[in-house]
């Protein structure tokens, strides 16, 4: 992955490589990753073969776990990682990972304006969320999360979530 940064939108800076490796791919990736930003800071995560990692430039890649399916977002000086590891959602905050959600699948995180993010995840034909504090806690609910909806027509397509909004989006 490369960055390239602009303050005025018609002047750009020199493309920057992210993290040491690479990953020949012959076709399109499988899923991407992202990029988030807060204060000064810019960062990415993204998938590489089966591994997850964390970059900001000018700094060495972070490894957080194996996995797939990658989101990240960036709330009052802190930084999210969220993806699927064995259909288990992981969440890494501040160094730490935990594991919450156990048949997960197409994350989705945005940041919250007082602080901390809001996780969307599939699982087991329902969309659930949870909010998460600034300090890695996620809210504690009935039954992991709330079922945002249910019906078996959801499955597979994924959610997407932005600001005060959950919308469902095709993979």
């Amino acid at each position: 992955m490369y960055l390239i940064s602009s303050k005025d939108g018609a002047e750009f800076s020199q493309p920057q490589k992210l993290g040491n490796g690479t990953w020949k791919i012959n076709a399109c990736p499988m899923d991407g990753g992202g990029i988030a930003h807060e204060g000064s800071r810019t960062l990415t995560a993204w998938r590489r073969e089966k591994d997850v990692y964390l970059a900001e430039p000018g700094k060495p890649e972070v490894k957080l776990g194996e996995g797939k399916d990658v989101a990240i977002a960036a709330s009052d000086m802190q930084v999210y990682v969220l993806w699927i590891s064995n259909h288990q959602l992981q969440l890494w905050v501040d160094g730490k990972t935990k594991s919450f959600a156990e048949n997960a699948s197409l994350p989705g995180i945005v940041s919250l304006s007082h602080g901390g993010v809001l996780v969307a995840w599939e699982e087991n034909g329902g969309i659930y969320v949870k909010q998460v504090s600034r300090d890695g806690q996620v809210a504690t609910a009935p039954s992991r999360g709330r079922v945002v909806e249910s019906p078996s027509s959801l499955k597979g397509r994924g959610v997407m979530v932005s600001a005060g909004s959950l919308v469902l989006r095709s993979p």
